[in-house]
């Protein structure tokens, strides 16, 4: 719709008439005859465009314009006049008319073409005002100051953000030099420094970035972090853009970050010291503790009822124990400082010393405990095996306590099949009170346990499966929970072995029978040794036994159970049969006394329930190829041992505990004890040092130290207190080539000095466990 203002009717009809003509845009003219009069038709209709006369009656000259354009600038105006003055053109376009015709020239043509064309610009400028206005807001709503520089070193642009930093209105920045505009930063003298060496000839590269510093009127100190660089445009250089980022908060949050962590770091370092010290402070009593219990009952003087309140003792000294290593192993793993070695070790003695720390708690509840090793377990592994060992404790530990009666396994296989790298998969399965879903979905996290109640019959820290958790996820493995079919719970744990893997050479095997063993023992480790294809045949008791089963001259191995010597009829037949050279093995339990059949010391083989195929044709196999007696003596008879140590009562503890193996041992009260006896008395008096880390004068790491010049092949083991990763790499740095934790675990003891003590003792595989 077309607005005109006209106030000669005789104009008006021509026009119309020239519109009705030219113009090829659909239109509806309205007329008005004053200014005032066309004011009002634009504020009751919208109109797309004004033809306005440049000579009304209520508007001369100019005035007309200047009003529309200011009132209503976003409706195009077109002027008609009959004044042909060459600088009125111009005039009017500065004051925001889209164009003008004369009237003495007006025809439908030019009148047609000048409606189009005023209505295409009025579109583009307003396209035009709409990018600028998104331009402005854009840079507007950065928080970076930013400066446009000309190329006399004037502000030609400035953002709300630096109108903000700089606490000036951007119009007011605006033709201002840029060095006054900065004289309160070293930015000032920078820019005008740079605009003059090149913003008439920029290059490439030559930008500026840094830190700077801007000073307010009231005397506060802003950071700032810039950049300066060359405009430019097709037309060549345009000055620069000065970019401000104020970088005040950062900087102090960088401040305090930086100080928490350097009390974070602190915190950790007093924590590690604390837990160090509490760590040795603990386990130092508790080493007399357990290591006198153990010493009393290896020598069997006590009646039964100190022996069991002895056991009591021993007991919960193990549970503190555990107790203190699951808040000690959280601790490090919350503080990031659990550590895992990669060593080779075997996983016979992992599940070995898993299964013979846990057997007494088994034997407690009369609960039937199965392992099923796979003939094709790796022989070594790479990796933690203390760590490893310890997961597979607290599994089997969980197994016993939810398992009021019945039974718990462990089994352990290669999974060839299901992924592409081979899988070692430990499971631990019981027959207990199981799980329910939402105990499963929080299982793992710390310290949390399946029976929270005031009422509740099982005890522990919660963490033990947290710890577990992290300790596999270490090892790059995983381990989940789900409760069994039959009832019960299972836990299986998956780790990754590599594509190096390789299966232990396959074990010779000969006929086994096993006699009078309970039924359950006897199904369960009859299935294990058919697995590693060996002949069994599962006999009630020895009266169903003929003759030629005991004294023929094919080589096989008698499998008893040790309660069955109790018998008169049975030890006549393992008489005849140990007389026809038959190898015969007894099943014994943890705490059995062996007296009872002291008779056949050194004539059977004991082994360990529960029983294994690997343990039986480990021991078994030469006595029943050779038909040859077996020997049994002292663990480590034939080693001297010096040991350094200060605390008297482990200095008992160590003694007792080593002669009982048939160790000589002698005491030195610190390192400079221990040095001078091995100077005195010569370095070849002794296979083996056993040192405390921590003594008065010359500690342990130095002692082996010293040890080293003198005689390097003398081996050193750690013997401490100290459970921190950081003390076992002193340790070994020093050349200790074991760092063993106290309070001592005998079997533990016992072979790692067979590993490295100088006399020969033989394969420790071969040892009881």
């Amino acid at each position: 719709m077309l607005l005109l203002i006209e106030d000669s009717e005789p104009d008006q009809l021509l026009i119309r008439e020239n519109l009705r003509r030219g113009c090829h845009l659909p239109h509806e003219v309205v007329c008005a005859t004053s200014l005032q009069d066309g004011l009002d038709q634009l504020r009751a209709a919208r109109f797309d465009l004004v033809l306005c006369d440049l000579s009304l009656t209520d508007a001369r000259g100019l005035q007309a314009v200047q009003t529309l354009t200011t009132q209503w600038p976003q409706v195009p105006l077109v002027v008609l006049t009959g004044n042909d003055d060459p600088q009125l053109s111009g005039t009017l376009i500065e004051l925001g008319a889209q164009d003008h015709l004369l009237k003495q020239h007006l025809s439908s043509y030019w009148l047609g073409r000048a409606i189009e064309h005023a209505l295409e610009r009025h579109k583009l400028r307003l396209s035009l005002e709409s990018t600028e206005e998104q331009l402005r807001t854009i840079l507007d709503s950065t928080i970076e100051a930013i400066v446009g520089i000309d190329a006399h070193g004037r502000v030609a642009y400035a953002n709300a953000a630096c109108a903000r930093l700089l606490e000036q209105p951007a119009r007011a920045l605006l033709g201002q030099p840029a060095d006054q505009v900065l004289a309160r930063s070293e930015l000032g003298e920078l820019c005008k420094s740079w605009i003059d060496q090149h913003a008439a000839a920029p290059t490439a590269g030559t930008g500026l970035r840094g830190p700077a510093t801007l000073h307010r009127a009231n005397g506060q100190e802003i950071a700032l972090e810039y950049s300066l660089n060359p405009m430019c445009h097709k037309h060549g250089a345009g000055g620069a853009v000065l970019v401000l980022q104020d970088v005040s908060e950062r900087q102090r949050s960088e401040r305090a970050a930086a100080l928490a962590l350097q009390q974070a770091e602190q915190l950790a370092r007093v924590r590690s010291e604390f837990v160090a010290n509490m760590s040795h402070e603990i386990r130092t009593p508790l080493n007399g503790i357990i290591g006198l219990t153990d010493v009393m009952l290896l020598q069997k003087r006590l009646d039964a009822d100190s022996s069991k309140l002895l056991r009591h003792i021993q007991e919960s000294g193990h549970l503190l124990l555990a107790v203190v290593n699951q808040i000690l192993d959280f601790s490090k793993i919350e503080a990031g400082k659990l550590e895992l070695e990669s060593q080779p070790f075997s996983l016979a003695e992992v599940i070995d010393q898993a299964v013979g720390t846990n057997m007494p708690a088994v034997q407690a509840k009369g609960l039937h405990f199965s392992i099923e090793e796979a003939p094709d377990l790796p022989a070594k592994l790479m990796g933690d095996r203390m760590r490893l060992t310890q997961v597979l404790v607290n599994l089997i530990n969980n197994a016993v306590k939810f398992t009021p009666h019945g039974s718990i396994g462990l089994s352990a296989e290669v999974d060839l099949h299901h992924t592409a790298t081979p899988k070692l998969v430990l499971r631990v399965t019981d027959s207990g009170v199981g799980l329910s879903e939402q105990q499963i979905e929080r299982l793992f996290d710390a310290f949390v346990q399946a029976d929270t109640s005031t009422t509740r019959r099982f005890g522990g820290t919660g963490l033990g499966l947290t710890i577990s958790q992290r300790i596999i996820n270490l090892m790059g493995g995983s381990i989940r929970a789900a409760n069994r079919p039959a009832g019960g719970a299972v836990f299986e744990i998956v780790l990754p072995l590599g594509n190096d893997y390789q299966a232990q050479a396959p074990t010779t095997t000969c006929p086994v029978k096993l006699v009078g063993l309970p039924a359950l023992e006897a199904q369960s480790f009859a299935a294990e040794l058919q697995a590693w294809h060996a002949e069994v045949r599962t006999i009630d008791s020895f009266g169903h036994l003929s003759r030629w089963d005991l004294t023929g001259p094919e080589a096989e191995i008698l499998v008893l159970p040790a309660e069955a010597l109790s018998d008169p009829v049975t030890r006549h037949h393992v008489h005849a049969a140990l007389d026809a050279g038959r190898c015969v093995a007894v099943a014994t339990s943890v705490g059995q006394p062996w007296s009872m059949a002291a008779e056949y010391a050194g004539q059977v083989i004991p082994l360990d329930r529960p029983l294994r195929a690997r343990h039986l044709f480990e021991r078994c196999l030469p006595v029943a190829a050779a038909g040859q007696k077996p020997s049994v003596t002292g663990r480590l008879t034939g080693v001297h041992i010096l040991a350094a140590e200060d605390n008297r009562m482990n200095q008992m503890v160590l003694q007792q505990l080593l002669e009982h193996e048939g160790c000589a041992v002698t005491l030195a009260i610190n390192g400079e004890h221990a040095l001078s006896t091995l100077q005195d008395r010569g370095s070849n008096e002794f296979d083996l040092v056993l040192a405390d880390i921590q003594m008065p004068g010359m500690d342990g790491y130095e002692l082996s130290r010293r040890i080293a010049r003198l005689d390097p092949l003398l081996p050193v083991l750690a013997l401490t207190a100290s459970t921190l990763p950081e003390d076992r790499y002193r340790s070994f740095e020093a050349g200790m080539r074991e760092h063993i934790v106290k309070p001592v675990d005998l079997d533990t003891l016992v072979a790692c000095i067979h590993r490295h003590s100088r006399t020969h003792l033989g394969s420790a595989t071969s040892l009881p466990h």
